[in-house]
């Protein structure tokens, strides 16, 4: 599923947003607490990518230094740490996606509310890490999230009783979700393009839609 980006898209629910083909994990400012290496076995692939990714800003920066002086032979020697680093970051993003996915608590076709902006709505897909581009995730302000960016973000059908417009879809962070438990429908014009049917106070999901996203879960907590 790929759905319309705009990079006015709100994080909290009353802009359409994004959608990439598949993750590809960004990174925010330095963050002062990654200054030194993260030696701890408790360290997430997550803590580590973001180590490593603060390591290489520096790291390109001296190497357009380098360049600027002219000193060539040094600047070789930092583009090879460089390229060695950044292989060691493709491999923590895809440790990082991993661990993420263990983290969904949601499935498609469950009907949520807004955590903060209670708006009614049911998801259609998820990502097991923030996808958004680095631009949308600063101006959205996601890394002020509790969980941040490192955790499930969830494609999410508005319900047009509660949006500012006709057929919304938002990106919602995990932490902002809340499933509701009932026959609670939600009224938007592409739900048929998503789901077959409405039972047991869920949508029941496409068999394309269910092939893309086989995660079930039973265990999400929510109200009634």
């Amino acid at each position: 599923m790929q759905l319309p980006f705009s990079s006015s898209a709100t994080l909290h629910g009353r802009r359409s947003c994004c959608f990439l083909p598949r993750p590809t994990p960004a990174h925010g400012g330095l963050r002062q607490n990654r200054c030194k290496r993260l030696t701890s076995a408790g360290a997430t692939a997550a803590d580590r990518l973001a180590e490593v990714a603060d390591i290489l800003r520096l790291k390109n920066v001296r190497l357009q230094q380098l360049v600027q002086e002219e000193d060539y032979q040094a600047a070789a020697q930092q583009r090879d740490g460089i390229t060695q680093l950044e292989l060691q970051r493709r491999q923590l993003e895809i440790e990082a996606y991993q661990e993420a996915r263990d983290k969904i608590l949601h499935d498609i076709g469950q009907v949520i509310r807004h955590k903060r902006f209670e708006y009614r709505g049911v998801i259609i897909g998820y990502d097991p890490l923030c996808i958004a581009p680095e631009g949308w995730i600063q101006a959205m302000r996601v890394d002020s999230l509790s969980q941040g960016r490192n955790q499930p973000f969830y494609h999410v059908l508005v319900d047009d009783r509660d949006g500012q417009y006709p057929g919304n879809v938002t990106y919602v962070a995990q932490e902002n979700i809340v499933t509701i438990r009932g026959q609670t429908k939600v009224e938007h014009p592409l739900i048929d393009d998503y789901f077959r049917g409405f039972e047991d106070g869920r949508y029941i999901p496409t068999d394309k839609m269910r092939k893309q996203y086989p995660h079930k879960s039973e265990s999400a907590e929510g109200e009634r």
